[in-house]
C-alpha cells in the first residue's frame, strides 16, 4: 500500500468510527417530549382565524373602496399568513414531537434530529428561507447515513 492509499484507508475508517458514534448517541438518546395538547392548538388556529378576520375586515372600511374588496382580503390574508406561520409551524413541530411514536422519530440519522433543526432554523431565519432549508434538510440531508447536521 503507498502512502496515499494508507492516508485514505485511516480517513474513511476515522469516518466510519465517527458515523458508528453518531449512530450510537443517536440510538441512545433521550427524546424530548414537549407538553402541548390539542387545547392549545385549537386556540391557535382560533386566534389565527380571528385575526385574519379582523384584518380583512380593517382594510376593507379602511378603504372602503367595493372594488376593491377581492384583492385586499386576499392581501391581508397573505400578510397574516406570513405573520402566523412561523408561530404555526412550531406548535405543529411540538405536535409532533409529543405525539408521534418512538420509532418514527427515530428515524432521523442527524444531530440535531430534524424536528430539532426544524425549530431552530424556525427560529433563527425567515420563515420562506427556514421552510427551504427544512425541506433541504428532511429530503437530501438525512437520507443518507448518519451526521451532525447544525442549523
Amino acid at each position: 500500500m503507498s502512502s496515499e492509499e494508507k492516508a485514505n484507508y485511516i480517513s474513511l475508517r476515522k469516518l466510519v468510527s465517527e458515523a458508528d458514534e453518531i449512530k450510537d448517541y443517536i440510538q441512545k438518546k433521550p427524546l424530548s417530549r414537549p407538553k402541548t395538547n390539542a387545547a392549545s392548538i385549537c386556540v391557535i388556529l382560533i386566534l389565527f382565524a380571528v385575526s385574519t378576520l379582523l384584518q380583512a375586515y380593517g382594510f376593507i372600511h379602511i378603504f372602503n373602496l367595493r372594488s376593491m374588496t377581492v384583492p385586499i382580503i386576499l392581501s391581508a390574508y397573505v400578510i397574516n399568513f406570513i405573520i402566523w406561520l412561523k408561530f404555526i409551524a412550531i406548535k405543529a413541530i411540538e405536535c409532533y414531537q409529543h405525539y408521534a411514536k418512538e420509532t418514527t422519530r427515530r428515524r432521523c440519522l442527524c444531530i440535531p434530529t430534524c424536528s430539532e433543526y426544524a425549530i431552530a432554523v424556525l427560529n433563527k431565519y425567515f420563515v420562506f428561507l427556514a421552510l427551504y432549508k427544512i425541506y433541504k434538510r428532511l429530503f437530501k440531508t438525512c437520507k443518507n447515513n448518519y451526521k451532525l447536521d447544525p442549523p
